[in-house]
């Protein structure tokens, strides 16, 4: 399910409701404008990797998610 939201700097903006502890994977739709924050490179490049690549190409993952069902 996407959920839309706006970054003001400090958090994201939007009217969904998230529970407590909640993972969710943020997808940025408009490049920022001026030079990136070293804080937030840092923070990306400490995150990055937390979720194993499977190593499937994006077809693949969807005919094995298919499979599943």
């Amino acid at each position: 399910m996407a959920i839309i939201g706006v970054y003001n700097g400090s958090y994201i903006e939007t009217d969904h409701k998230f529970k407590k502890n909640q993972k969710i994977i943020l997808t940025p739709v408009e490049r920022p404008s001026g030079p990136p924050d070293p804080v937030k490179a840092a923070l990306i490049d400490k995150l990055y990797g937390c979720v194993p690549d499977s190593g499937l190409t994006l077809e693949e993952t969807k005919a094995e998610r298919r499979n599943k069902q």
